[in-house]
């Protein structure tokens, strides 16, 4: 009876021996880092020169020179940012962004375009919005056949470290396809850094967490729960009910973490 329980706790309860894949520092190239900002409405925000919080794209700049041989790509939805605040990000881009990092639009993807979710007029909550655009965009860089990227990542702009040299990660999205983080206190589930590749991952997103979401937005609500049902559902699949230290890892701030205010952009009234 005890060596059952033994066999039973091993299989479903303790981490996998994963395959060994020795990584390189051109390995950091299979990487596409993506962040995403939408603001809650249209228009400039009184007393504040910029709409965007510049010490957010500060932590992305930051990762882009930290791991210079990945792309980076930071999502805006330009339909909702003022021509003040679209000014400023030029130009802080211009003096500050590694040549790893460019800017993209939202709107560029028809899915996002399309949805009722994004409707300018009458938008739906902005944690629905964020979190299904995160799925869109990752779904997105999957399927473009431009680019070379084989593991598409999103991360909010609260994770300091983005952490593309982790051997660990860089095994489990090889053998599973799919990685998620923790946060980086009490290990608890988030998605603010999800992680997939081109065939199980892509499959994953596209026909299991995607559609949960998408249903989910278009009610109003966020998407953690359709990532927590959705990822115990493809756990069950494989065999194992637990995922940490399968295809999870500590990586972000606790939920209600705040990024500390720049001084110098808060003195001279930018954000």
């Amino acid at each position: 009876m005890l060596k059952k329980l033994t066999q039973i706790f091993e299989k479903h309860f303790m981490p996998i021996s994963l395959p060994h894949v020795r990584m390189c520092e051109e390995d950091m190239s299979r990487y596409h880092v993506n962040y995403v900002w939408i603001n809650r409405q249209a228009g400039p925000l009184e007393d504040v020169a910029c709409s965007v919080p510049l010490r957010y794209l500060d932590i992305a700049y930051e990762n882009a020179r930290k791991y210079p041989k990945a792309q980076f790509t930071i999502w805006m939805d330009r339909a909702l940012l003022d021509p003040r605040t679209a000014f400023f990000l030029a130009s802080h881009a211009y003096f500050d962004a590694p040549d790893n990092l460019n800017f993209a639009d939202l709107r560029d993807i028809s899915v996002y375009a399309q949805s009722e979710v994004y409707d300018v007029e009458k938008p739906k909550d902005i944690w629905a919005r964020v979190d299904l655009a995160r799925l869109l965009v990752l779904s997105h860089q999957l399927n473009d056949a431009d680019n070379k990227a084989d593991f598409q990542l999103y991360t909010d702009f609260d994770v300091p470290d983005v952490k593309l040299d982790c051997q660990r990660m860089y095994r489990i999205l090889n053998h599973h396809g799919l990685f998620v983080g923790m946060t980086l206190k009490y290990d608890i589930l988030e998605n603010g850094y999800l992680s997939f590749n081109k065939t199980a991952g892509k499959e994953f997103l596209e026909k299991d967490l995607l559609p949960r979401t998408m249903n989910a937005a278009k009610a109003g609500l966020d998407g953690y729960k359709p990532l927590v049902k959705t990822l115990h559902s493809w756990m069950l699949s494989q065999g194992f009910w637990y995922f940490r230290g399968r295809v999870s890892a500590p990586r972000q701030e606790m939920m209600g973490y705040v990024v500390p205010e720049n001084p110098i952009y808060k003195d001279h009234k930018l954000n």
